[in-house]
Order: structure tokens, then sequence, then C-alpha cells
């Protein structure tokens, strides 16, 4: 089959009943000042999406919407197709067999899981090459000073660390003032110190810009930290919907949501993480599975 993919505006009258509830809830959740949006701004919008490679179906029918605003923790086990939807959200799997249909904003961003820098352009060129216009340099060095690296403009790529490296990546997203970011598992090769704190960059980002975030992880705890919403993808259908309790929610209903996703993805929830939720303290080690 063809792939079907049309980047224009579906009205919300348009949608599937599921994907118009959906829509509805992430809008309802997302009416704050850092969850807006902007006018005319649509979000996500994916109807009956379904991919195949070869004779494996990927996808199947899988019906989504991302609020402006909203960020999105992307869950399952490997195999699942949670790579395939980035993929096809961010127009990145043409020769793939598919159909459906995907509405998403024109200005994008996409963070992998290595920084995928040019070694031979120095941090601010490689950075210029998301922008476009006569005030490239300029809105390129914003950018550089937003993420933390003012003054390292001049350095190569190989002088910074894996943080920097994955700030710069943000930096090079950041400068085309994206309405919709994509991050495949970005912070899933740093340490730990690392990571939180590029955790709570791109949360800071994301308060300034309201972008709609599709993040995809491993790592339960990382997902209820980031996220306004998570959804579950099982052998290519979504198989739980779920929003994140607000950080003044009781520290239990969290702890079920915890549990609940784990469950789902057949991971049984060990003792330490259970006793820290009872407790109301979050726990420092990650929950991931395979």
């Amino acid at each position: 089959m063809a792939v079907i993919d049309r980047v224009t505006a579906t009205p919300a009258s348009a949608l599937p009943p599921a994907v118009a509830d959906i829509a509805e809830r992430g809008e309802r959740r997302g009416q704050g000042e850092a969850c807006a949006g902007r006018a005319g701004d649509d979000g996500v919008i994916v109807q009956r999406l379904s991919r195949r490679y070869g004779d494996r179906l990927i996808l199947e029918g899988v019906d989504l919407h991302i609020a402006p605003g909203q960020f999105l923790a992307l869950l399952g086990r490997s195999g699942s197709g949670k790579s395939t939807l980035l993929r096809a959200l961010a127009h990145l799997d043409q020769d793939t067999a598919g159909a459906g249909r995907i509405t998403v904003p024109a200005r994008r961003a996409v963070l992998f899981q290595d920084s995928r820098l040019l070694p031979w352009l120095r941090v601010l060129d490689n950075v210029k090459l998301g922008a476009l216009g006569p005030d490239a340099e300029a809105r390129a060095r914003a950018a550089l000073a937003e993420v933390g690296l003012a003054g390292r403009e001049r350095a190569w790529p190989r002088m910074l660390s894996g943080g920097e490296q994955q700030r710069v990546a943000l930096a090079r997203g950041l400068v085309r003032d994206p309405r919709f970011i994509l991050a495949d598992e970005p912070f899933s090769a740093l340490d730990a110190l690392t990571r939180l704190r590029m955790q709570q960059l791109l949360l800071q980002v994301c308060e300034r810009h309201a972008p709609a975030v599709l993040f995809v992880t491993h790592d339960v705890d990382e997902a209820l930290l980031l996220a306004d919403r998570v959804i579950v993808l099982e052998s290519g259908r979504l198989s739980l919907d779920r929003l994140v309790p607000t950080d003044d929610a009781d520290a239990g209903e969290r702890e079920a949501l915890r549990i609940r996703i784990l469950n789902q993805l057949g991971v049984a929830p060990d003792a330490k993480h259970r006793a820290a939720g009872r407790q109301g303290k979050p726990s420092l080690q990650p929950t991931t599975f395979s």
C-alpha cells in the first residue's frame, strides 16, 4: 500500500471519536500558559496509521492526538513500533509501506540517541544548520545561550562532553522555533547526573516554547517525571493512554499509574520502588525494560 502522509489541518469534527476524546483531554490538560500553544496550531493528529516492513505489520491502525504544548511520553517493549511511529511523524520513512493520515506542524525538530553533530563544523555552524534567513547566526547564538553554551560557539564537537553535545543538538532544534519536538531516547547514553540536568533543561525549554512533544523512552520513571501524558505501544497498537497525575496529586495515584505501566510492559515493580512510592519519595534508580 502507498504511504499517505499529508501535512494539513484537520478539524476536530473530522476526527474519529477516540482521537477527538484524547484531543479534548489534552486541551483540558494544557490550559496553562506553558501548554497554551499558538493560534492556528492544531498539534499532531494521526489517523489509522499503519506501517509494514516486508510481511511484518509494525503499526496497525494507530489513532493519536498530541495537543499543542503537550508533553507525551511513548513507552513500549523493544520491537513494539516506537521508533517506527516517531520516524513516521518526523516524515523520515517515505520508503516504508503503509497507510494513514498524519497532520504535523511544518516546523519540527528531531532529537536522536546521539547528537549527530558534524565533526568538521564548529558548534555555532552545527546549530546554524537548522536556521534559515539573514538572522540565522544571531538565532543560533541565542539558542546556544538558552541551553547554557554561550561562549562555546567556536568549539569543535570533539571538545564537548556527551551532555554538551546533546545541548548543541537541542539548540540546533530550537533555532527553528519548532512547534513539534520528536525525541528518540535522547538521554539514554548519558550518565545519571547529566541525564537529570538534561531532563530539567528540556522541561524548561518546553515551558518557554510550548511545543508538542513526543518523547520515546524505556525508562518509566523518566516518562512520569517529564510527561503530561503517557502512552504504551504494544504489537503496533496503543494499549494504554493515561494523563500523568500533577505534582500536587496524591503520591499514591502516581505510583498506581507507574505500577500499571510496568504491568502493561510485563515488568514486575520491585519492592524498593513500591516502598518509595508509598512514602511519597522519588527513587533515583531508573526503571527500564527491554
